[in-house]
């Protein structure tokens, strides 16, 4: 669980686990592993246009889940530093 600056609580780990396997591996890659969407597209052997929009449809799917807690993610560490929290690797 991870506590926004209002004292509620988000659970990180249910919220990606909710994800497909293909979604999450391509936010693992680019927000822990920092790669660039090229790189991610040369090292899973994938078209580039297949990860731009796998990352962008996971950011949706998390924007939609967190909606509520939309003030934590403009005033607060963001996704990555969400994902480093619960050692999502």
């Amino acid at each position: 669980m991870i506590s926004t600056p209002e004292g509620t609580s988000i659970d990180a780990a249910a919220l990606l686990s909710k994800l497909d396997s293909n979604y999450r591996l391509v936010l693992e890659y680019a927000y822990l592993k920092g790669y660039t969407q090229q790189e991610i597209a040369e090292t899973l052997e994938m078209p580039l246009g297949t990860v731009k929009t796998r990352l962008r449809a996971a950011i949706g799917m998390l924007r939609d889940v967190l909606k509520e807690e939309k003030q934590y993610f403009l005033g607060g560490p963001g996704l990555r530093s969400i994902l480093l929290m619960i050692k999502w690797i």
